[in-house]
């Protein structure tokens, strides 16, 4: 059986709140009225996966610092934290069991 790739959690760490949006097993779906986030969160998780281009969004620019996806890929689990539009800053990966955290690496 192949390893399956599972969303579990995506946060933008805000200056004063995080704004987090929890993945449900099986399959998600965004759905809300016009300018609610939809394509902003599709395109922060694009952004945390190592993604170049993405567009500067003035409100999350002025209220977030860094976006992080939590995910799954078999039964390893993962946390990628990468700083907002600053395209050269290391995104950073880290390997944990539960709560702790048992590796820390940056990739370029």
């Amino acid at each position: 059986m192949k390893p399956r790739f599972v969303l579990l959690k995506l946060t933008l760490v805000g200056n004063r709140k995080n704004y987090i949006v929890k993945f449900k097993d099986g399959l998600n779906y965004i759905s809300g009225p016009t300018s609610t986030g939809k394509t902003s969160i599709l395109e922060m998780i694009d952004y945390a996966l190592g993604s170049k281009g993405h567009k500067d969004y003035i409100e999350i620019g002025a209220n977030s610092t860094d976006v992080e996806l939590e995910l799954k890929i078999g039964l390893e689990q993962y946390k990628i934290r990468r700083k907002l539009f600053n395209f050269k800053a290391p995104i950073i990966l880290e390997q944990w069991d539960g709560e702790k955290i048992f590796t820390d690496s940056s990739i370029d």
